[in-house]
């Protein structure tokens, strides 16, 4: 598969739905396809001057370029299942 492309043609899609404000989530530094899809997002310049760095990126395996961005999705879900939590 050419994660290249396929990142590129996802990033593209989202610029052109206006959507700018996009984070690479739920990579693995240990997977070799990961460090791929990485690298693209990281290398990717959109027609509307989109580009990407380490802070968009959430790692999953604990080591977090941005540990604050995780924070605030955390915090963010916690209150949006507050309900939901509470049952168990």
């Amino acid at each position: 598969m050419d994660y290249k492309k396929a990142i590129y043609d996802l990033l593209d899609y989202f610029a052109s739905c206006n959507r700018t404000r996009v984070a690479l989530f739920a990579v693995s530094i240990e997977s070799p396809a990961d460090k791929l899809k990485t690298d693209a997002f990281l290398s990717y310049k959109g027609e509307r001057g989109e580009q990407f760095n380490q802070k968009d990126i959430f790692v999953e395996d604990g080591v977090h370029f941005n540990q604050a961005g995780y924070d605030l999705y955390a915090d963010f879900y916690r209150e949006k299942l507050k309900e939901e939590l509470a049952k168990y």
